[in-house]
């Protein structure tokens, strides 16, 4: 079934970076790319950023490395 599905990125002192998904989604597995931007258009630093995905209920988050 679909559902509400939000997947942010957030530098590591808990500010949103970028809003990668927002919205109702049909059910199952996507691929999803962050092209390193942020929501501004703006090239994200490198260093350490947290993704959170949240949906059906659960929080998921999981730290990436963006290298230049």
């Amino acid at each position: 079934a679909e559902g509400l599905v939000r997947l942010r990125v957030f530098d590591v002192e808990g500010r949103v970076v970028r809003t990668l998904l927002d919205g109702i989604q049909p059910a199952g597995g996507r691929e999803v790319e962050w092209d390193g931007r942020t929501d501004r258009g703006d090239a994200a630093g490198a260093g350490a950023y947290l993704l959170r995905l949240e949906a059906a209920g659960s929080v998921q988050v999981q730290k990436v490395i963006r290298a230049r």
